[in-house]
C-alpha cells in the first residue's frame, strides 16, 4: 500500500531467529530526498544477502517495534492501522520529515508457539534490552542495532514506539520512563503524550 501511495518502501531481513524464522523490517519515507547510497551494513549483524534501504541523509528516524510479546495480537492491529495510515496523503508531511523503521514481528518464534510472552527458550525478550546477544536473541540485537545506526546518522532517532496490548485493560495508552533524562526531554516526552492524547 505504501508503495502504490507513492512512498518509500523496502523490506529486508536483518537475521533469523533461533527458530529460523525471518526478522523483517520495513524501511518506508517519501522518495524525495533519498540518497543514492545505501545504508551501510548494520554493526555486529550478518552482511545483508540483498542491498539494504536508501539512505536519507536528512531525515530523522522513526522506530516501531511490535509482538515481542507474542500473545499481544492488539499490537498486530495497531500496526496495521498505522501502515494504513502512512499510506494515507494525510501522513505526507510525515514522510517528508522521517524515515520509519518498522519491525512488525520481535519474537515469530513464540508466535509460532502460541506462547503469550516468551521465546523458544521460555525467555521474556522484553527483558534483554541492553543485554541481547546475536547468539541468544537475535531479533532484539538487531533492533538496538538499527537504533544505534538511527542514532549515529545526521538526523538521529526521534522516537521508538514499541507497540504492545494489555490483558485486561481497555482503550490505549502510553507508558514510558523519564527517570534519567534531562528537564527539557522529560517536558518534550509528557508534550508528545498530551498531544497524541488530543489527537486520539
Amino acid at each position: 500500500r505504501l508503495v502504490a501511495a507513492g512512498a518509500y518502501a523496502r523490506r529486508e531481513v536483518l537475521v533469523e531467529s533461533l527458530g529460523g524464522h525471518r526478522i523483517e523490517m520495513l524501511t518506508a519515507s517519501r522518495h524525495r530526498g533519498a540518497a543514492r547510497a545505501r545504508q551501510p551494513a548494520l554493526e555486529g549483524l550478518p552482511a545483508p544477502r540483498r542491498r539494504r534501504p536508501r539512505a536519507f541523509p536528512r531525515r530523522s528516524t522513526v522506530f516501531i517495534s511490535c509482538r515481542v510479546h507474542p500473545g499481544e495480537t492488539p499490537a498486530s492491529y495497531m500496526l496495521e492501522g498505522l501502515l494504513d495510515y502512512l499510506a494515507s496523503p494525510a501522513a505526507a508531511e510525515l514522510l517528508r520529515r522521517y524515515v520509519f523503521q518498522i519491525i512488525p514481528v520481535l519474537n515469530p518464534d513464540g508466535v509460532a508457539m502460541g506462547n503469550h510472552r516468551n521465546d523458544l527458550r521460555g525467555e521474556n525478550l522484553n527483558r534483554v534490552y541492553g543485554a541481547a546477544t546475536l547468539e541468544a536473541h537475535p531479533s532484539v540485537y538487531a533492533a538496538e542495532a538499527v537504533c544505534r545506526a538511527a542514532h549515529e546518522r545526521p538526523g538521529g532517532l526521534r522516537l521508538y514506539l514499541d507497540l504492545h496490548a494489555h490483558s485486561n485493560r481497555r482503550g490505549a495508552f502510553l507508558l514510558g520512563d523519564t527517570a534519567g533524562m534531562e528537564p527539557s526531554q522529560q517536558v518534550a516526552a509528557r508534550l508528545y503524550s498530551y498531544a497524541l492524547c488530543r489527537r486520539c
